[in-house]
C-alpha cells in the first residue's frame, strides 16, 4: 500500500517536507541505487532493465534535487558540514555490457560517477551467467519444437507453461524457477540447465551471440573517465552456501584481478543475491581482512549519515523512479 501510494505523496510535495526536515535536524539520508541492465530489450537474458532515455531523464532529475556521489567517497562526504543535501549512489551490479553502451555515455555526459560491481571470470567472454542461461533457454523454448526425453514431469511443466504465457507472466515464472534453481547445490544446477538445454535444442556453444558482460578494454575506458569498479566475486556463487576458504578465494582474487586490470583500489563490494541469507559474519569478516569499506546488500532500504553498517548497505531497486527516493 505504501508503494502504491507513493507516486501521488511524491507529486503532492510530500517528499519535500521529509528533505526539510531532515535539513533542519542537520541528517543526511544516503540513496544507494542498484541497476542492473540499461537497455531497450530485456529478454532473452534474464530481469528487467531500465531504457537508456529513461535512464538518462532520471539522472538529470537526480542531478537536480541530489548529491551524487561515488561509493568509495562517502566516508569523505560525512564530515562535510557544508553541503547538506541528501546523497543519491549510483551502483551497477553484474557488469553487462549495456553499462558501457548505454549507461555510460549519459553518465559521462551529465559528469556522474558510477560504481560497476563486477564478475571477473565472466569479463571478455561470451558466457552467460546462469540465470543469464536459463532465460536465454526458456525464450528460445517460444519458438522450437521440445524433445522432452531425459527431463522430469516438473521440467515438462515447467517448459510447457512457460511457453504457453503471456509475455507478462513470463517474467514471474522465471524468476520463481529461478529461486528454485538458486537454493540447489552448482552440479545440479548445472545439470538441470543442461536437460533443460537439451530438451529445448539449445547448442550451448551458439548461446549468445553478442557478448553480454563487459570487456576489459570497455572497463579501462570507462576506468579512466571516474567510473569506479567493485567486486562482486568471481563466479557468483551464493557465499553462504559454499566454504569459508572457497569464499575467500571467490572475494580476494576477484579484488586483485580488478586492481590489476585498473591500477585502482578496490574497497566496494556487492554480495551476489544480497539478501541476509546469501552472505554471513565469516564473509563480512572476509572482506574487512581485504580491506573492503563499502559492501552492499539487496536489501531494500537507504541509510543515513553516520552510516552505522558500511559493510551492510541497504540498496533501492533499479526499477527507480524518483518518488521511490523517500
Amino acid at each position: 500500500m505504501k508503494n502504491l501510494l507513493r507516486p501521488l505523496l511524491f507529486y503532492s510535495g510530500f517528499h519535500q517536507s521529509k528533505i526539510i526536515r531532515r535539513r533542519l535536524t542537520g541528517r543526511r539520508a544516503v540513496f544507494i541505487l542498484n541497476y542492473h541492465k540499461v537497455d531497450y530489450r530485456v529478454p532473452p537474458l534474464f530481469g528487467v532493465a531500465v531504457r537508456p532515455d529513461v535512464f538518462e531523464r532520471q539522472m538529470v532529475f537526480l542531478k537536480k534535487h541530489y548529491r551524487i556521489a561515488d561509493l568509495g567517497e562517502l566516508g569523505k562526504l560525512e564530515s562535510d558540514i557544508e553541503d547538506k543535501r541528501d546523497i543519491v549512489v549510483i551502483t551497477f551490479d553484474d557488469g553487462y555490457r549495456n553499462n558501457y553502451t548505454y549507461a555510460f555515455p549519459v553518465l559521462k555526459k551529465y559528469g556522474i560517477p558510477a560504481t560497476i560491481f563486477l564478475v571477473t571470470d565472466y569479463i571478455d567472454s561470451h558466457r552467460l551467467l546462469w540465470h543469464d542461461w536459463l532465460s536465454w533457454i526458456l525464450y528460445h523454448a517460444v519458438s522450437t519444437a521440445h524433445d522432452f526425453t531425459g527431463t522430469t514431469s516438473e521440467m515438462k511443466h515447467d517448459i510447457e507453461r512457460f511457453c504457453s504465457s503471456g509475455t507478462a507472466e513470463r517474467l514471474g515464472l522465471l524468476y520463481a524457477l529461478a529461486m528454485k534453481l538458486k537454493k540447489l547445490e552448482k552440479a545440479e544446477r548445472q545439470n538441470y540447465l543442461d536437460t533443460l538445454a537439451k530438451a529445448c535444442k539449445v547448442n550451448r556453444g551458439l548461446e549468445y551471440k553478442d557478448r553480454a558482460i563487459l570487456s576489459w578494454n570497455e572497463i579501462e575506458e570507462m576506468s579512466g573517465a571516474g567510473i569506479s569498479f567493485g567486486a562482486h566475486t568471481k563466479s557468483h556463487p551464493v557465499l553462504s552456501a559454499i566454504s569459508v576458504p572457497e569464499a575467500e578465494t571467490e572475494i580476494s582474487e576477484s579484488k586483485k584481478i580488478i586492481e590489476n586490470r585498473t591500477q585502482k583500489r578496490v574497497t566496494t563490494f556487492a554480495y551476489p543475491y544480497g539478501k541476509n541469507e546469501d552472505f554471513s559474519t565469516d564473509i563480512v569478516d572476509i572482506l574487512v581482512s581485504e580491506g573492503f569499506e563499502y559492501a552492499c546488500t539487496t536489501n531494500a532500504g537507504s541509510e543515513m549519515f553516520p552510516i552505522s553498517n558500511p559493510l551492510r548497505l541497504k540498496r533501492k531497486s533499479n526499477i527507480l523512479a524518483p518518488y521511490l527516493l523517500f
